[in-house]
C-alpha cells in the first residue's frame, strides 16, 4: 500500500486536501503520480490522476510531463 493510503483517523491522507479542495470550490484536482499508479486511480477518488512513465528515471514529480511549467 502506498504511504499516501495510511489512513488517519479513518480517511487516507491523499483524501484530505482533496475533500478540502473540493469544499472550497476548486473544480479541477489534477495529481501527479509515479509508484503506485494504479493505487490512486483504483481509489483517489475526487481528482483526476496523471502518471508520470518517467518517474524511475527521474525520483520525483519536479520536471515531469505532468507537472505543469512555469
Amino acid at each position: 500500500m502506498p504511504k499516501g493510503f495510511i489512513e488517519i483517523g479513518g480517511v487516507p491522507i491523499v483524501k484530505r486536501p482533496i475533500k478540502k479542495l473540493t469544499a472550497a470550490g476548486v473544480e479541477e484536482i489534477v495529481v501527479g503520480t509515479g509508484r503506485c499508479a494504479d493505487w490512486f486511480g483504483r481509489h483517489g477518488g475526487g481528482a483526476r490522476f496523471a502518471h508520470n512513465a518517467r518517474y524511475a528515471e527521474t525520483g520525483g514529480m519536479g520536471r515531469s510531463p505532468v507537472a505543469p511549467h512555469s
